[in-house]
């Protein structure tokens, strides 16, 4: 180690620009790959609906008075007459449905646990999104409640609710949570029994702020009306999916007369899969480049680190001779550059762990970004030692193939 202590106080410089590299990638890639983990885990996590099954249907809305709640059942009675179709469900906050959204507090009974939710508010939910229920059951047709403006949308009852298993977990840690009571704001002081569990279900939300609620939704069994406008769900029979698809649209214009709807909006009629992309369509765009630039990073660090190791090896070659002279051996040869590079890495890793929290902290103060999790700091700690071992090991391999006396004759 004091060879190596020696040489870094004499040549100050080369090392200096190492360490700097070092950590100038260290804070960027751990930032980075935190970014990329944040815009992927949403496009990561399982829908859990039948995506290729399931139709949505939304954009209908009322020119003058909102749609009553018959208005609505023949809706469903249309769409559920069309050839191919297995289930239909009328709703607000449908999957994916990015034209209302109705998301909030929810806590349990106690009010000890809080946590943000989307609802999604609709009848026969559960077989038409082809949720699986992995505990307790399914809403009865005797707990349907009218959902209107008046009674925020069924929230100001006691309705009972489904969770995700995201939500149950959050909500109630330690406890079964079916039995267990919800309350859905601070205005809304009703108690919701949970009397089921979906596995999944992913918010069409999500933002920095709900990034970490993506899977908390809770499904509340009503009958919509009074409502300027109307979202359908739905599932078609496996194999028939297009064939609804291109029925739909002439359903609901029979259904709801364009004279009755409001003018220059039009229906929109998508698969499951089609909406699910619009709304991840930025976070897409966002993970590619931040995908190009973690990529970018790395290569520019380990061709940096190639050249200036290169260089500083070349500068020492008569250093290099003597050493083999005196009978170091090539591994020895390599093992010293290496272990070098490991402690200027080290050093700098160091240096970029500190940056990469400041950075952080600015990212978040000016961003909204979320707190950089500590396990991307050794994540990028090992990715920079092994590209500075990588980056060093063509350097050191061509010094330690130096016979002694070209060494001696080149210095």
């Amino acid at each position: 180690m004091q060879p190596m202590l020696r040489t870094f106080r004499r040549h100050r410089l080369m090392p200096a620009l190492v360490v700097m590299q070092i950590a100038l990638a260290t804070a960027i890639l751990c930032n980075t790959l935190a970014l990329l983990q944040q815009r992927l885990a949403p496009l990561l996590m399982p829908d859990g609906v039948a995506a290729r099954q399931l139709i949505l249907v939304s954009q209908i809305a009322s020119q003058a008075a909102p749609w009553t709640g018959a208005q609505v059942r023949a809706g469903e009675d249309a769409l559920r007459a069309i050839p191919g179709v297995a289930v239909v469900a009328s709703g607000v906050n449908l999957p994916m449905l990015t034209s209302v959204r109705i998301t909030g507090n929810v806590s349990n009974a106690s009010g000890k646990r809080t946590v943000n939710s989307a609802a999604m508010i609709g009848n026969d939910l559960v077989p038409t999104l082809g949720a699986h229920i992995v505990a307790g059951r399914d809403f009865r047709a005797s707990e349907l409640v009218h959902a209107t403006a008046q009674n925020a949308m069924g929230m100001q009852s006691s309705a009972p609710v489904i969770l995700t298993r995201s939500l149950a977990r959050h909500l109630f840690p330690h406890q079964n949570p079916l039995g267990q009571s919800v309350r859905i704001g601070q205005n809304h002081p009703y108690d919701h029994v949970v009397v089921g569990v979906v596995s999944h279900l992913v918010r069409s939300d999500i933002s920095a702020k709900t990034q970490a609620d993506a899977g908390n939704v809770m499904l509340l069994p009503a009958r919509v009306s009074g409502m300027p406008f109307i979202q359908y769900a739905v599932l078609s029979r496996t194999g028939a999916q297009a064939s609804v698809l291109k029925a739909i649209p002439a359903v609901i214009d029979r259904a709801f007369p364009a004279d009755m709807r409001m003018s220059g909006l039009k229906p929109k009629v998508q698969t499951f899969e089609h909406a699910r992309d619009a709304v991840f369509n930025s976070r897409r765009a966002a993970a590619w480049l931040l995908s190009s630039v973690t990529i970018v990073v790395l290569i520019v660090t380990l061709i940096g680190i190639m050249g200036l190791t290169g260089f500083w090896v070349q500068q020492r070659t008569r250093q290099i001779g003597v050493r083999r002279a005196l009978g170091a051996r090539r591994v020895d040869i390599l093992r010293y550059f290496q272990t070098e590079n490991f402690l200027l890495a080290t050093l700098g890793i160091a240096l970029g762990c500190a940056a990469a929290i400041g950075i952080n902290v600015w990212l978040m103060a000016h961003y909204a970004v979320p707190r950089l999790p500590i396990v991307y700091l050794p994540i990028g700690a090992v990715a920079l030692w092994l590209l500075g071992q990588l980056a060093v090991l063509g350097p050191a391999l061509r010094a330690a193939r130096v016979p002694p006396t070209t060494a001696m004759r080149a210095a």
